[in-house]
């Protein structure tokens, strides 16, 4: 895997669609809502690239009805216990449905580490009055990616608990002083660090998002979107899908 991120969608496809969605949703009383996500879950994919090569998705609406159902149900009547395996379950079926230029991702995580790996970081988090929070996030990361592989070759994150700390600190703050208006540079710092600590085998992803960039994306896209009533959201999306692709790479 290697090469530039691209996204190759546009506002009127995506408008059309989740208008479609929309209505089926609301005249089935949301039972449709499964195979309109995966609609749009698939158009969003078959517009991705990296490289020359191509995203898919190739799962389906009952597929993910079924799916859900069963984890929804088994989650409630365990009083939430249950919910690590069910977020595997879901992950699972999400990546081995992910293919690119061909080839399925795969997931193999278990259950029981991740319901351990919530729990303690739950608790610490709590003892720690939140400190612990960039701490946990790095695990939680390393948990998802290294169990997830594709072509032969693992993810991995090489983050540090410290150094996302250290910029989450400096982002609350400068946000905090300049009345919420840093908000988007925080965002482009937080998501660069955590990208660009994604490796896949020997390959290493890089984002290069800026902050004033992204800030204008923001501004604009949320009065279009007002000013709209809603309708602009779409191609709010595919802009904002576009940046980021075009932000990313893997060396």
């Amino acid at each position: 895997m290697k090469g530039q991120f691209k996204f190759n969608g546009n506002g009127k496809d995506l408008f059309s669609l989740v208008l479609i969605n929309m209505i089926l949703t609301g005249i089935t009383l949301g039972i449709y809502t499964p195979w309109a996500m995966v609609k749009v879950m698939k158009y969003m994919h078959s517009n991705m690239t990296v490289g020359d090569k191509k995203f898919d998705f190739n799962g389906t609406g009952g597929e993910l009805f079924s799916l859900a159902l069963g984890q929804i149900l088994l989650t409630v009547i365990t009083l939430y216990i249950y919910a690590p395996w069910a977020i595997v379950k879901v992950t699972k079926w999400m990546a081995e449905k992910t293919t690119l230029d061909g080839k399925a991702f795969s997931f193999d995580g278990q259950g029981g580490k991740l319901f351990c790996l919530i729990f303690v970081n739950m608790i610490l988090i709590s003892i720690t009055f939140t400190i612990y929070s960039a701490w946990a996030m790095v695990k939680f990361y390393k948990y998802f990616l290294e169990n997830l592989k594709y072509d032969g070759h693992s993810f991995g994150f090489n983050g540090e608990g410290g150094e996302l700390f250290s910029l989450m600190l400096i982002n609350g703050i400068l946000t905090g002083i300049t009345f919420g208006i840093y908000f988007a540079w925080a965002i482009a710092k937080q998501e660069n660090y955590l990208v660009s600590h994604i490796t896949h085998g020997s390959s290493k992803f890089t984002m290069k998002l800026e902050g004033g960039k992204l800030f204008c994306l923001y501004f604009v896209g949320i009065i279009l979107i007002v000013i709209t009533a809603g309708i602009y959201d779409s191609w709010y999306k595919v802009k904002m899908a576009k940046y980021f692709a075009d932000s990313t790479s893997v060396a």
